[in-house]
């Protein structure tokens, strides 16, 4: 979990000069308090829909699908 956050939001933030990395970092932080917070509190209004087998597939799919986008656009920028 720890590695592939590092080496996306590493990769990310080595396209940012000094000044606008720092931003970034902030921005990062402050997403991650934001995501975090908001996991614990959606749990508990979503944990239903995850009774089932077809609704943890859902939620597999669906975060399958964001690591294919960030890693996407991260061989984009490192292609550039």
């Amino acid at each position: 979990m720890y590695l592939d956050t590092v080496i996306l939001l590493g990769g990310l933030a080595a396209q940012y000069e000094i000044p606008e990395r720092n931003y970034f970092a902030f921005g990062a932080i402050m997403a991650s308090v934001v995501w975090f917070y908001g996991i614990g509190y959606g749990a508990t209004l979503v944990a239903p829909w995850f009774e089932s087998s077809r609704g943890k597939r859902i939620l597999d799919l669906v975060i399958a699908m964001i690591m294919f986008v960030l890693a996407f656009v991260l061989m984009l920028n490192v292609l550039d």
